[in-house]
């Protein structure tokens, strides 16, 4: 019997224990770092340089791959693998704007705001 009792109890220490840890990730993870490897795939699409562009842009999409998941991460790699897309298929237009916008989202947001309020 004091050994279900112990099993038990054990059990329930692990469950709750855990329980820290179900929040996930960071709303939004600060991706600044990543400004100037965008900003050389941007400027190798305004030159024409497709080569140069996928070059930089997979550089990008790997380095944001390191990072901790988050809110922010997630949206900059849906927009770089856009762009790659984009760039590989010939739009290279389109591919820019793409990494234009997800620069956006690498910049440190101020955090979720929740609601209105009085």
């Amino acid at each position: 019997m004091k050994k279900i009792i112990t099993l038990l109890a054990t059990l329930i220490l692990v469950c709750f224990s855990q329980m820290g840890y179900s929040a996930g990730g960071p709303m939004n993870e600060d991706l600044t770092p990543l400004i100037p490897m965008a900003q050389k795939a941007v400027d190798a699409g305004k030159q024409g340089d497709v080569d140069t562009f996928i070059k930089e842009a997979t550089e990008t999409y790997n380095a944001t791959e390191t990072h901790p998941m988050s809110a922010s991460r997630q949206r900059v790699l849906t927009r770089m693998r856009k762009s790659l897309k984009r760039a590989n298929s010939g739009k290279l237009d389109e591919a820019v704007k793409l990494v234009k916008d997800a620069m956006a989202h690498m910049g440190k947001s101020d955090g979720p705001s929740f609601g209105g309020g009085s």
